[in-house]
């Protein structure tokens, strides 16, 4: 249901966090954070990603919060068969077109797709439909994107545009991924 806020409606920006560096999805997470302590609902959509990483796992406990994460298979997106591929189009087509029907009933306030570039340009996602999403989602609604491109759609409709680059990372060392830092 619905939640009142008891406030004037402001209107809902895009934000578009992309590039080569960390911390893209821990600041769309940490948006989410200070949406929910504000009284806001917040949908995340997760593309190429099981949900599972640290923030998410919190965020899906809290009151104000669903997670909804498409993944299938393991590993890494260049590793999937062709049938693999084919279903996580199917439900990441699947997961954009609920989405826009639970925004149109008003069950969120905010809406973030958790590298929504990526699954673009991988070809892992209608273009239209998500196109059809940011333009015909509520007025009021904020809209979180993130990815490694700079997909010039998804430019264009940005309100902010923050470009996250990689200077340094312990990978290029060697190092592997450490949960509760990278996951």
């Amino acid at each position: 249901m619905p939640r009142d806020l008891g406030k004037q409606t402001q209107p809902g920006l895009v934000h578009y966090y992309y590039g080569d560096g960390k911390g893209k999805t821990s600041a769309a997470a940490g948006l989410a954070l200070r949406l929910i302590a504000s009284g806001r609902r917040v949908l995340i959509l997760q593309f190429l990603k099981d949900g599972q990483s640290g923030e998410m796992r919190l965020l899906a406990e809290m009151e104000g919060a669903e997670v909804r994460a498409g993944l299938v298979g393991r590993g890494f997106s260049w590793t999937l068969t062709d049938s693999q591929r084919q279903e996580t189009r199917q439900l990441h087509d699947n997961a954009v077109r609920q989405a826009s029907e639970d925004l149109a009933a008003g069950l969120y306030d905010a809406l973030i797709l958790d590298e929504v570039g990526t699954a673009l340009d991988l070809g892992l996602l209608d273009r239209e439909g998500l196109l059809c999403l940011i333009d015909e989602r509520p007025p009021d609604c904020e809209l979180v994107l993130t990815g490694h491109q700079a997909d010039p759609d998804l430019v264009e409709r940005a309100d902010y545009l923050s470009r996250i680059v990689c200077e340094k990372h312990p990978w290029q060392q060697g190092i592997q991924a450490r949960e509760g830092i990278e996951y």
